[in-house]
């Protein structure tokens, strides 16, 4: 019993100062672990909001910037439809305006957007009436006269007809006297009265002898009526582009020799010239631009664009602008005829 006491007693003191030392030890190692498990716990939780919430931004930055890049898109359509608009009812630029509505309608169809499909179908009805206007090579007619304005100088004028040389010579006849004294002083008075007086056949072309710098003056009064008319064409002013062309090719036949190759390829010219149409009725192609303007106000929240906001206050100086620029060629007309007298 004694020696059962004694070891009894050892064991107690191995365990008192060897094992509850040991296990005490472990005991806080086991919470220090649990604890840094519990911090990793949280700092990954926190780690895994913080993912979330970035990854939330970035879904947020993504449909921004995705929106930001479609309105832009849009309001470039608006741009070009505007444009179209322009170049149709203040310049008559044909080939502008039909550019610029097939540029709008291109890119319609790259946004692939169903909201815009009825735009689309819109732009491409304005296409098809900006087609069927009249499209005549305004540049290559103006390059003509004006070709034709330089090529003026260089057609011959028009010569005697051999009637006018009859009437001549019947009348040096009728006045050859027998007396010598008189015949050099009735030889003046023809000379001074073919000076005055021009005689002529009735039904017969008229076709009037001038001096050299009356033929100056014929030469340089052709080629304002050929730059008046390519400056008409260009302004797309009817009245005066008519009106010049009909005189410079009444000049041609009055006063230049309708016989020679270039004069009469000239008058040739001229009269096809002449059927250039230059009046006709502006179509209606606002109605693709109002509908553009009205779905981006939709997606703006009734904002509407910028570009949209400022556009009634220029598009009435740009009409202001083109009422003044056509009044101005009639203001012209009487410096022109002034030049003519």
């Amino acid at each position: 019993d004694e020696r059962l006491d004694t070891l009894e007693r050892g064991l107690e003191s191995n365990v008192q100062d060897v094992v509850l030392p040991r296990l005490n030890k472990l005991a806080d190692a086991q919470d220090r672990l649990q604890a840094g498990g519990e911090a990793r716990d949280a700092t990954l939780a926190e780690l895994g909001r913080q993912s979330e919430n970035m990854r939330a931004r970035l879904a947020e930055l993504g449909d921004k910037i995705a929106g930001g890049e479609k309105r832009w898109k849009l309001q470039e359509i608006e741009a070009l439809l505007l444009a179209a608009n322009q170049r149709l009812r203040l310049y008559k630029d044909i080939a502008g305006a039909q550019r610029a509505l097939e540029l709008a309608s291109e890119r319609l169809a790259r946004l692939n957007d169903p909201a815009v499909f009825d735009i689309r179908e819109q732009v491409i009805d304005e296409i098809a009436a900006v087609k069927a206007l009249p499209n005549p090579d305004i540049e290559g007619l103006a390059l003509t006269l004006s070709s034709l304005a330089g090529q003026a100088p260089d057609w011959p004028l028009a010569t005697p007809s051999a009637s006018r040389a009859n009437i001549d010579e019947h009348a040096n006849k009728s006045l050859e006297l027998p007396e010598k004294p008189w015949s050099h002083l009735m030889a003046s008075l023809k000379q001074a009265l073919d000076s005055m007086l021009t005689i002529r056949r009735e039904g017969e072309t008229y076709r009037p002898l001038m001096a050299p710098d009356q033929a100056v003056f014929l030469y340089q009064n052709l080629q304002l009526k050929l730059q008046a008319a390519r400056l008409a064409l260009l302004q797309h002013n009817t009245a005066l582009f008519n009106r010049s062309l009909e005189e410079a090719q009444q000049w041609l036949r009055e006063y230049f020799a309708t016989d020679a190759a270039a004069v009469a390829s000239a008058i040739k010219q001229i009269g096809q010239i002449k059927k250039t149409e230059l009046d006709w009725q502006v179509p209606d192609i606002t109605g693709s631009l109002e509908a553009m303007r009205a779905y981006l106000a939709s997606r703006s929240g009734g904002t509407g664009s910028a570009s949209g906001n400022a556009q009634p206050d220029a598009e009435g100086q740009a009409e202001a602008d083109a009422d003044q620029a056509g009044s101005a060629p009639e203001q012209g007309n009487g410096d022109d005829d002034a030049g003519d007298e």
